[in-house]
């Protein structure tokens, strides 16, 4: 295991679905005084990061799954689409959330 190899899989596994919470909770504040631009950025941008990152730790030779099963390119595909799936509606509800309380 190779240190890029480390934060990849960190970065997949923990910074990057904290980093997104931690957006979206400052986005939803920042909505309700009606400048979460700059925060919607920032969340799609992590998350394609964090899809990113997941791709590039399973090329880099570990290919291991978050329980530590071998990984495969579909476990990757899967993972990507719940992320951008559940992603977007954790951001749909933020958003709707900030707008309206």
């Amino acid at each position: 295991m190779t240190f890029l190899s480390i934060i990849y899989r960190l970065t997949w596994f923990f910074a990057g679905p904290a980093a997104l919470l931690m957006i979206l909770i400052a986005g939803s504040e920042s909505r309700r005084k009606g400048e979460s631009q700059l925060f919607d950025l920032a969340y799609f941008g992590v998350m394609l990061f964090v899809a990113l990152t997941r791709v590039l730790d399973q090329r880099s030779g570990l290919k291991q799954t978050a329980r530590g099963e071998p990984s495969t390119w579909k476990d990757v595909r899967q993972y990507i689409t719940q992320l951008l799936l559940f992603g977007s509606a954790a951001w749909a509800g933020a958003y709707f959330l900030g707008k309206w309380m």
